[in-house]
């Protein structure tokens, strides 16, 4: 009579207990898919690498807040223009973001290397998307005009790199022919950004990211 009242009393422990661990586990499951649903949705881009992507993203929502807050801001004055010439040229609208990445919205940056005005380009590429660089009338400080050549540098860097818009972001950054030392020294023909990121200087990987 003991052992079956133990074997009932132990059945019935057994059930409670798969019960609450049922109950638990699907609430720690539906929350966890509220917190990633409502926090965080991975481009596709960024899909193989979800765990550094992560990782990233969190130093720099920590560290970057009230620069992202000033982007949001003031990309509101120039985001929607961006977008209009890049949809001409077929481009991701995602790389409006580029703008404020490379002078905060300013057509009036200058860097250390010479690259000027809201696109930051150089002179020589500058030149050859149809922009005058001289003193006098230096088109890079010209919101549509340079918009508009790096509209179509992008365009052809989509040609390049089969519209890997990673790569397109990097060679922006640091140039076609670092991107393709970057290529040789990972012993690759072609390939992504994936392929060739431990390949790339500090700064164009934290700039593509």
């Amino acid at each position: 009579f003991a052992l079956i009242s133990l074997k009932k009393l132990t059945a019935q422990v057994n059930a409670d207990t798969s019960r609450l661990l049922a109950s638990v586990s699907k609430k720690t499951i539906a929350y966890r898919n509220v917190l990633e649903e409502a926090n965080l949705i991975f481009p596709e881009n960024l899909l193989d690498c979800k765990d550094q992507s992560l990782e990233y993203i969190k130093k720099f929502c920590e560290t970057k807040r009230k620069y992202l807050i000033k982007t949001y801001q003031a990309g509101k004055a120039y985001f929607p223009k961006i977008a209009v010439i890049f949809k001409q040229y077929e481009l991701p609208e995602e790389l409006k973001m580029m703008m404020a990445l490379e002078s905060g919205f300013s057509g009036n940056v200058v860097s250390k290397a010479g690259a000027v005005g809201y696109w930051q380009m150089m002179g020589v590429a500058a030149r050859e998307y149809g922009l005058k660089t001289s003193k006098n009338k230096d088109e890079r400080r010209n919101f549509a005009k340079s918009t508009l050549a790096a509209a179509k540098y992008l365009r052809d860097r989509s040609l390049n790199y089969n519209s890997d818009i990673l790569l397109m972001v990097a060679s922006y950054n640091c140039g076609i022919g670092t991107i393709r030392n970057a290529f040789k020294k990972a012993h690759k023909s072609d390939g992504g950004f994936w392929d060739i990121k431990d390949f790339l200087p500090k700064e164009t990987r934290n700039y593509v990211m």
